[in-house]
């Protein structure tokens, strides 16, 4: 009881309480609508307590002692028994505070309204004083509880058309969402009609490729085989231009050397290399034919030595001038 002034003059937190109710129906195991009830039943079963107390505080077989019943003193005087208790303090009375309630007031019971004359004993004086506390904060917290379920109750409302309001926005959503599903599904069939058909497409576009590089390759390999035709017929043609060619240096070099042999009156003449003798009208061509040597020249006899026959000169050598007029 003595810090009971100082916790009369704090206002009650609600919050404080609703998470006192929490916890405590929490640690009971049961909901905080059935704590709030039993909350109540307390209230008024103290309150019927303090009734009780007050009756048999005023019953006649509950005075005080003879000694205590003959002596009264003055109103004006209280008594130690009449003197407040250690456990309030100076100026706790809960009737001159401006912050107090009127039914606090009127359910407070101070040590000046007692009348010594009542006859109560001081242990019966502080029950009637902790009976009336107890009732004022039952009644403190019945009113908190109904603050706190009127709340509720708007926490409940409001919540409810939250709840309605998401629920008309879900089903909102679900028929959107379902109308896009239709068109993305009829899409999907669209493009996957769209993709058949390429895929289609290009597989004769692959069919037509194959056939294409059938036929190309076939042209290929008959080109080359036309190519290796023409360089085979190439090869032969050059060959026989170069035996053409060499046949007709032949003919031009036989042709050279006996227009030389007639100008210098000469039928017959000796290889340089091999000493044969060679008749001009014979050759075919200007070799000589046991040899074979090419003649380059033909050089007519020494116009002193009547043996001495012309030569006809293998390396090329530029015969002597003739001395013949």
């Amino acid at each position: 009881m003595g810090t009971r002034d100082n916790e009369n003059d704090t206002a009650v937190d609600a919050d404080t309480f609703q998470q006192w109710v929490k916890h405590t129906a929490e640690s009971r195991g049961m909901t905080e609508h059935e704590l709030l009830n039993q909350l109540v039943s307390a209230f008024w079963a103290l309150d019927e307590m303090g009734d009780i107390a007050l009756d048999s505080a005023s019953a006649p077989g509950n005075t005080a002692s003879e000694k205590d019943q003959d002596w009264n003193p003055p109103r004006g005087r209280p008594t130690e028994n009449d003197a407040p208790s250690e456990t309030e303090t100076p100026g706790s009375n809960e009737a001159s505070t401006p912050n107090s309630s009127d039914s606090e007031s009127g359910d407070r019971i101070s040590p000046d309204d007692l009348d010594p004359r009542d006859d109560l004993s001081p242990t019966e004086v502080e029950l009637t004083r902790r009976v009336a506390e107890m009732r004022r904060q039952v009644a403190d917290l019945s009113l908190d509880v109904e603050q706190q379920r009127s709340r509720q109750e708007e926490f409940t409302d409001r919540l409810s058309d939250d709840v309605t309001r998401l629920h008309s926005e879900i089903q909102s959503l679900e028929s959107r969402v379902d109308q896009d599903d239709g068109d993305l599904a009829n899409r999907i069939d669209s493009v996957e009609a769209r993709l058949e058909d390429v895929e289609e497409t290009q597989a004769e576009f692959e069919t037509w490729i194959d056939e294409e590089f059938d036929q190309i390759e076939a042209l290929f390999s008959q080109i080359l085989d036309t190519v290796r035709e023409f360089d085979g017929r190439v090869t032969d043609l050059s060959s026989s231009v170069d035996t053409m060619v060499d046949a007709k240096q032949d003919r031009e070099a036989l042709d050279t050397l006996r227009k030389q042999a007639v100008r210098k009156g000469i039928d017959t003449g000796r290889c340089e290399n091999c000493d044969m003798t060679v008749d001009l009208s014979m050759l075919s061509e200007a070799s000589c034919p046991s040899c074979d040597k090419q003649f380059r020249d033909i050089e007519a006899s020494t116009p002193w030595n009547p043996f001495s026959k012309p030569t006809l000169r293998t390396n090329g050598r530029p015969s002597p001038p003739s001395n013949r007029k």
